[in-house]
This record gives structure tokens, sequence and C-alpha cells, in this order.
């Protein structure tokens, strides 16, 4: 039965914000930071419209209600939001994700409101409309030609930011469309709309290189295909076993022609994951994933943790392996914004209830849609598009992707509504209308979306602009459209740190405390922190020691937070070690500096060379020495750094470097065979060297054995510091070409250590 008159009007108002279009092309704005946010608020913000004409719908009594399972998972689901309130965190945060869940409870509402073959099909061409253009798009950047210069051609995210949000949305409209396409409809022109947008989104999926995108798409399609049980069944399942062919060569089309991204600095360590792993990387990762995500719902497992906070809340539970394995192919710490999975992560934010309501939700629209989808294939592609879309939730977290889960809950809808008895219900029901009045109280948290909408719109204006001036007036507005803004925070207190003056720079760790506030897990925050905590403890260091060395191991503390957040961070440990040195604990600062070194193997020379020029010349030394000390080949350092431990008057230290420097020449006459200059430069070595050292009596040994005088080295052997255990690998790193020459001797073999094998 067709809709007529206001009913048709108001189906076709709710269109838009049901359709993918508007949020689809929204993100080509190159300004905006964040192509998913924008998505984000933008759904939250056109939350209350399909709530509003469902309910305006349902009281005049033309609209059918979802299945009671259906129904009955959208309250329990919105129960466990409104209880997650109860959780830590901050409300901005939960107000944002709440306006974004229960805009698409509205989505959902709509679908069912306006789920007749008509309304269906007119949602249909929007979606046709959409993935055409997000499909020509994301080709084109793979071809190399970006017409928006948003991505590289081996990302090829089209509008929706990277190619793993474009495989979610792959999935999800691919199976509608196949529906709409086999429809044995009257319109021509529907189906090859149907049929060109198909085309390009298989071929695009090909593109992405998407594992769990291909496995959705398959299941998709299979049950859109060959779910349906309708009349000429020959006929229809040639159609469909034509069209699965098909698109298998589009997607393989695609596969072979993507472009791989350039090889990265780890990314052979990245594929191999962990040692004797079996499993590729990125499954590996997910699956520490799921076990740390696991570990915090079940430390809330009631209320949970709030909608919209598994980003800011899930740091202190990631596994060290996970961010080590997921940081191979990267040059920096990863963050993780998503439990990549739906079922999990709905559990972590909105507890119990909300996955118990997520999951009705879910199988009780499956359910309710399995006999239209077997008589329609219109109905059947729509139950592929929930099929891909719940498939894809396993691996991936598709329900945060705002245009492929727009499109899912509105297909969810609309296989949902129970069918109408053949004519229009009579009266209308207070109570009924009443149940679903609270969706109306989505203004609040979608003018609060607008709000924090209009803040990223004016940061991505404060990094676009030409002077300091327009900078700040830009992220103050942001501040006074969202104070909880974190980057906000963090851009004006680098902003006040670096260029501003005394007096501004006094703001700082007011801004730095409320960015702390909104995310206490921020790296970047801490070390902002640990900075201004450092220049505040040098300026006052002469009048308030006392207080100065409070103010340094309040800034440690930040550091080691910031590490255990971001392990072998270089910028973290580098500030450590100048907090360190800034306390007087030289140790400790060394043991920083040295962790940088893996990465940076120079850092400790470099460091010393710096407080050189600053005038710290004790320091500069200690630090060239425990340089030195892992790079001990270095004869005119060791010389040099004896010159300046004499100059300072320390020469039992200087002699010690002296003494290394002449074993270097040492070492080197031996392998260069003058063992005359060999024998000078190791009496020398012996006259400097520290109680206890058994390098001058090696090198002694050595060159009688090479003078063929056995019995003087094996006496040598027993004028070793007493007690004799077996030499380290410490004493013998720069005597390796001699070592099996040593061994040869009774005397010297059973203090060596044993050859590797």
């Amino acid at each position: 039965m067709e809709k007529k008159g206001g009913e048709r009007a108001l189906s076709f108002a709710a269109l838009p914000p049901a359709s993918l279009l508007p949020l689809l092309l929204l993100p080509t704005f190159p300004r905006w930071p964040s192509y998913e946010d924008a998505r984000l608020f933008l759904l939250g913000a056109l939350a209350p419209l399909p709530a509003l004409f469902w309910a305006l719908a349902l009281r005049k009594g033309r609209s059918p209600l979802p299945a009671p399972a259906a129904r009955t998972g959208l309250a329990f689901w919105t129960a466990g939001i409104l209880l997650s309130f109860s959780g830590p965190g901050l409300a901005a945060e939960k107000i944002v994700g709440t306006a974004y869940y229960l805009g698409l409870f509205s989505l959902f509402l709509a679908g069912s409101a306006l789920g007749d073959e008509k309304g269906t099909r007119t949602i249909l061409l929007f979606w046709a409309l959409a993935g055409a253009v997000t499909a020509a798009v994301g080709i084109l950047q793979a071809l190399g030609w970006d017409p928006l210069g948003m991505a590289p051609p081996w990302e090829a995210g089209s509008l929706l930011g990277n190619r793993n949000a474009a495989s979610e949305v792959c999935a999800v409209l691919s199976p509608a469309l196949a529906g709409l396409f086999l429809f044995p409809g009257k319109s021509k022109t529907l189906r090859r709309a149907a049929a060109l947008s198909l085309f390009l989104l298989l071929f695009y999926a090909g593109l992405t290189r998407t594992r769990a995108g291909a496995v959705a798409l398959a299941a998709g399609l299979g049950a859109a295909l060959f779910l349906p049980a309708t009349q000429g069944k020959g006929k229809f399942r040639r159609a469909s076993t034509l069209l699965l062919f098909g698109a298998c060569l589009l997607w393989l089309g695609g596969r072979l022609l993507s472009p791989q991204p350039p090889a990265r600095p780890g990314r052979e360590k990245a594929q191999a994951g962990a040692p004797r792993s079996i499993l590729p990387s990125t499954w590996k990762v997910r699956l520490l994933l799921w076990k740390s995500a696991g570990r915090m719902a079940l430390a809330r497992p009631l209320t949970g943790w709030g909608a919209g906070s598994f980003e800011r809340e899930f740091p202190p539970w990631r596994s060290p392996e996970e961010i080590r394995i997921s940081s191979l192919d990267h040059s920096f710490e990863t963050r993780v914004n998503r439990a990549h999975s739906d079922p999990l992560q709905v559990f972590v934010e909105t507890g119990a209830l909300g996955l118990a309501g997520w999951l009705l939700l879910l199988f009780g629209s499956l359910a309710a849609g399995w006999k239209k989808a077997r008589r329609s294939p219109l109905a059947a592609g729509l139950f592929g598009t929930c099929v891909g879309f719940a498939v894809n939730g396993l691996f991936r977290s598709p329900l945060y992707n705002a245009p492929a889960a727009a499109a899912a809950f509105t297909a969810l809808g609309i296989l949902a509504a129970l069918p109408r008895p053949g004519g229009e219900k009579k009266g209308s029901s207070l109570l009924r209308i009443a149940a679903f009045l609270p969706f109306l109280l989505l203004l609040y948290p979608a003018w609060k979306s607008l709000e924090a909408f209009r803040a990223q719109c004016l940061l991505a204006e404060a990094l676009g602009a030409k002077n300091r001036k327009s900078f700040l007036e830009n992220v103050e507005a942001a501040l006074a459209a969202d104070p909880e803004s974190p980057t906000a925070l963090q851009l004006l207190s680098r902003d006040l740190l670096e260029r501003g003056t005394p007096r501004e720079r006094g703001r700082v760790p007011a801004l730095l405390e409320r960015a702390l506030q909104v995310r206490p897990y921020d790296v970047v925050t801490l070390r902002s922190r640990a900075e201004i905590l450092l220049d505040t403890a040098a300026a006052i260091a002469a009048e308030k020691p006392r207080l100065a060395r409070e103010t340094l191991q309040a800034a440690v503390r930040d550091l080691e937070k910031a590490l255990a957040l971001d392990p072998g961070n270089p910028s973290t440990l580098a500030l450590l070690g100048r907090v360190r040195e800034a306390a007087g604990d030289v140790p400790g600062a060394i043991r920083a500096w040295k962790e940088i070194s893996g990465k940076f193997p120079k850092a400790l020379l470099e460091r010393s060379k710096d407080l050189e020029k600053q005038g710290k010349e004790e320091m500069s030394c200690l630090f060239l020495q425990a340089w030195l000390e892992d790079n001990p080949g270095r004869a005119e350092y060791w010389r040099s750094l004896a010159r300046r431990w004499r100059k300072l008057g320390k020469n039992r230290r200087a002699d010690y470097c002296q003494g290394r420097a002449h074993r270097v020449w040492a070492v080197q006459a031996l392998k260069n065979g003058d063992l005359r200059l060999a024998a000078t430069h190791i009496r020398l070595y012996d006259s400097r060297a520290e109680e206890g050292d058994p390098g001058p009596v090696l090198l002694k040994a050595i060159l009688a054995l090479l003078q063929k005088n056995p019995k003087k080295a094996a006496a040598l052997a027993k004028t070793l510091p007493h007690p004799n255990p077996p030499l380290s690998p410490a004493d013998l790193q720069d005597l390796q070409p001699w070592l099996p020459l040593l061994r040869k001797s009774p005397a010297w073999a059973p203090l060596l250590p044993r050859p590797n094998r």
C-alpha cells in the first residue's frame, strides 16, 4: 500500500538525513582536521529529524512499529547508554557519543517509518548516487589523480578518510544495490543507476585491499543474491550467479591494479609479528586488542565506560606487546580509537545492558526481515547489507563509521518494520507516542555536537592561519565553543610556551592541567607539562631550591607516566634526561639518554657537546665517557677526554681515559703486526689501568703468544686479579681476533667464555 498526501511528504522530508549523500559529501572541505569527527558530529546534529518525522507519522497511525525484539533491543541499548553516564570520564565526550548512538537509533526508526516499497527504492537511489560518487573519487585517487588532494594513491580513502572506512561502506552498499538491480521493477533508469554504482563499488572494494572488507562483502552479496525464493527461479538464479561471478572479477581486477604503499622501515618486522607467531601482525594486534578490551569491559561490566569514551579510557589497558607490534611499521606509537569489534566496543562503552540491546536489535531485525527477504530481491539486498555490516563488525568497527552505520541502521529499520495488516490503523496511542518522546531529547546532545563541531572547524582555521594573531583568535574561539577540547588546549599551551610573553606563559600550567583532566593519558600533554615544570624549576632554583627539587620530581613523575604509555619515545626520554640533569641525577640522566641510543647511536655524544657549550664541563665529560664505554674503539675521543679531565683536576679519571686510548692503539698495532709499537702502548696502558683491570694482562699474553713465547703467556694467566673467574665478553670485546690463539693455551682456555656455536 503506497503512502499518500502528508505521509508521502513526511517520507521525502526524512530521506536526506536517512541517506548517505550528505554524510559522504560533507567532509570534502580540506580544511577540516578530522573527516571522521565531522561525520560523527553531523550525524548527531541530524539525529532529531527522523525521530520527529516518525513520531508525527505514528501519531496519525500510518507507520508500523519495529518488531518486538528490535524494540526491546532499542530500549535496552538506550538504557545502557544512559546508565553509562554514571561511569568515569567527561560529560562532553559522553554527550557527543550519546548523540551519535541515538542518531543511529533515529535512522532506524526513520527506516521503519519509510520502509514501504516506494520509500525503500527512493532511499536506495540516494545510496546509489552516494556510492557512485564515493567509488569514482576513490578510483581516481588510486590511479594517481586525486581531485580533492586528500590521500596518496595507495590509501585511496575517497571521501571517507582512509581505505578501511571505504571498504566498510562498499560492503554495506553493494548488497543493497545488487538487490535493487535484480528487483523486477519497471524503472530501467533506477536499475541502470544501481548497476553503475555497483560496478564502481565492487572495483573500488578491490582497490582498498582489506581482508575484513572482502569477507563482509562476500557474506553480504551471498545473502542478497541467493536468499530470495522468487518465481521464475531458474532465470533469477542464473542472473544471481552471473552477477556474483562478475562481482568476483571486478573485485579481483581492483585488487590486482591496487597500488602498493612504499616500503617503510620496520615493515618486514611488522609483517613477521611477534616472535614465533603464526599469525600476521594485523591479526596478532587484533587478538591483543580484544584481550585488553575484554579486561577493560570486565572492569565495569554493568555500567560501561561511557558512550564515546573508548579512545580516552583505553590507553592504560593496552598491552605492551600490542604497542610494540603495532609501532614496528611506524616511527611513532600508534593510537587506538576502536576495539576492532563492534560487540566488544559496545560492551566496553555501554555495559552488558547495551550489548544485549545491540544483539537484540540486530538479530531481531534480521529475524523480522527474513520472510521479506525470501519474497523480494529488494528486501534481500537490505538483508545482505545488514549481514555484511554484522560480519564486518566482527573484525573491525563499522558501527563507528558514520556512513556505513547510517546505511545499516536504516536497512535494519526497514527490515524490522512489522507488515501492515492491509488497512490503516485507527486512532493513536498516547502511551505509544510517549514511549518515543525521549528521542526528542536528542535536541540537547545535537546542540552539543554542533558546538563541538564548530570548535573543530575553528581549530582547522587556526591551523591554516597565516599569522599568530589569527591563530590565537581561532583557538580561543574554539575553547569558548568547547571548553574541554584537548586539541585546542594543547595548541594554545604549546603556542604560549614557545612564543608567548612571560605573562602569557603563566597561563600554560592551568591549560595543561585542564588538558590532562580531559585526557589524563595523553603523552603530548604530559610531556608539555613536564617541560613547563622544568622551566619553572630553573627559574626558582636560586631562591627556592627545595621547591625547585619538588617541581623536578613532579616533572619526572609525568615523564615516567608518559613512558609507561609510550615506551621508548625519544622525545620523552630526552626530556627525562634533561630533567634528571637539572635534578643532579647524572646516572639517571645517562640511563635515559642511553635508551635513546638504540634509535640514535650518537645521542649521548651530541648531548655531551651541548653540555660543553652550556659550560657544564664535568657533566659533559661524564656523558662523553658513558658514550665511549659503548664505543670503546675511538682513541682520539679517549685522549681528548683525558685532557679535559686533567683540566678539571680529575687526574685519576684522566689516567683511566689515557690508558683506554693506549689500549686502542695497542690493539691497532697488533692488527698491523707492529709488535714493538704494541709493546710500548701495552706498557703505557698498564701504567694507567685501574686496579683489577684484566686488559693489560690479556694484551701481554697475546703479545707473548705472537712472539712464540707460550711459557710467558701461561705465567701471565696466573697474574690475573684474584679470584680468577672466566673473563666476561666486555673484557674481550676488542680482542676477538686472538681468542682462538688464547684458547690453544692450556692456562688460558679455562678462563675464556665458551665460543658460540
